[in-house]
């Protein structure tokens, strides 16, 4: 107390210099109809600039929790496009299937359903890539699931965590992915084994089938993993054929939809083929997918 009575004393002159400048400042805005407009004007400027700069810091804070509810609705649309994609195919397949067997089949692809994550560590010039997401065994993710982006296939889950999971990528020599070409059905197995680089080889096809840069090429679903016609990628550059043969298969260059470089959410497939299939594929190809 004894301290703000000796500064009062010491500084009193200049408190009472801005008590009377606050007051001459307030009867003139008030008692002018110029200066008030001035100060209503400079007041709103300042007033709006700050709360312009609040709710552009605000909307960059609630623009990741926006990315993702995005992100979680797209999933939703992508496993019912993928699910009656699928219920299409085999009621198309053959018109004179038993009805029975075509209800079974929708309700066993009813299932189909994506998680999404965020892509927190990644590697892609080493030769055995991996990528770690933010989302485990609490989010539902298991090992084996298969992962993609929005633009096709990226891998399959390894390992898992409570909060983390690890994937191997198709840009990993470890991973052979059972896939086909689209416009001709005939199906091979696509590997990496070119550190640095985002193509792939498509192998294992007949001698006979012909093909172009550009096709499509997507999942064979022959695996209890990826579903079928999932987006991987196009066939790069390759050379012309002479005189109308067809040209070699011994493999076939594969540029993959997704980029590694800028991955930044994925999709975990929950659900899928069931475990039928997954016996079916530990007696065939215990390391293929």
């Amino acid at each position: 107390m004894q301290k703000i009575i000796e500064f009062v004393t010491k500084k009193g002159h200049w408190l009472l210099l801005i008590f009377f400048e606050v007051v001459a400042f307030a009867l003139l805005f008030n008692g002018n109809i110029y200066h008030r407009f001035i100060n209503l004007t400079y007041s709103n400027y300042i007033v709006g600039s700050f709360l312009r700069v609040s709710g552009d810091l605000t909307s960059y804070i609630k623009l990741r929790q926006k990315n993702e509810a995005l992100l979680e609705q797209n999933a939703r649309l992508e496993s019912k496009y993928l699910s009656l994609k699928q219920q299409v195919e085999y009621v198309t397949a053959d018109t004179v299937v038993p009805f029975s067997f075509v209800t079974d089949s929708l309700t066993s692809f009813s299932s189909l359903e994506y998680i999404t994550a965020r892509v927190i560590s990644s590697s892609i010039n080493k030769t055995n890539n991996l990528i770690v997401i933010d989302k485990g065994e609490r989010a539902g993710v298991q090992k084996d699931m298969g992962v993609m982006s929005a633009h096709g296939v990226v891998g399959i889950v390894s390992s898992v965590s409570q909060d983390y999971s690890v994937i191997v990528p198709l840009i990993n020599p470890t991973i052979k992915l059972s896939c086909k070409l689209q416009n001709t059905g005939h199906f091979g197995y696509l590997s990496w084994n070119e550190p640095g680089k985002s193509i792939t080889r498509l192998t294992d096809l007949p001698n006979h089938v012909a093909y172009k840069s550009g096709d499509t090429i997507v999942t064979s679903g022959y695996s209890s993993v990826f579903p079928p016609n999932l987006f991987v990628g196009t066939v790069g550059r390759i050379g012309q054929p002479t005189d109308g043969v067809p040209l070699s298969t011994s493999f076939i260059p594969v540029v993959l939809g997704t980029d590694f470089a800028t991955l930044d959410f994925v999709y975990v497939i929950s659900g899928g083929v069931g475990l039928p299939q997954r016996e079916l594929d530990s007696l065939l190809r215990p390391r293929d997918l």
